[in-house]
């Protein structure tokens, strides 16, 4: 399941995720379409490790749009979602597993 990081004012949001959280992990996936996006996202979430960091940059726009739908599978915190010029950037921290 992943969540939302909660919602400050845009200064302080882009200041503390850049210095809160260090990206561990860069996907760039400028260019490609789905499904090939959709498999590098999952491949990659399955490789980073509780607490680390992920950043997505893509162009596609259906990808953009059905992230959502692969980290509903996921323990990810959705840190940031951000268009930028040319490319969005989504950035993703991956939850410890909540053993019981």
């Amino acid at each position: 399941m992943f969540t939302m990081a909660g919602r400050q004012g845009k200064k302080d949001a882009k200041s503390s995720v850049q210095s809160e959280h260090k990206v561990k992990r860069i996907l760039d996936l400028r260019g490609m379409i789905i499904p090939l996006t959709l498999l590098k996202i999952t491949q990659g979430l399955r490789k980073m490790g509780a607490g680390e960091t992920m950043e997505i940059i893509g162009t596609d726009p259906d990808t953009r749009r059905d992230v959502l739908r692969v980290l509903g599978t996921s323990h990810c915190q959705v840190l940031c979602v951000r268009d930028e010029n040319d490319h969005y950037l989504i950035r993703l921290k991956k939850e410890k597993d909540k053993e019981g």
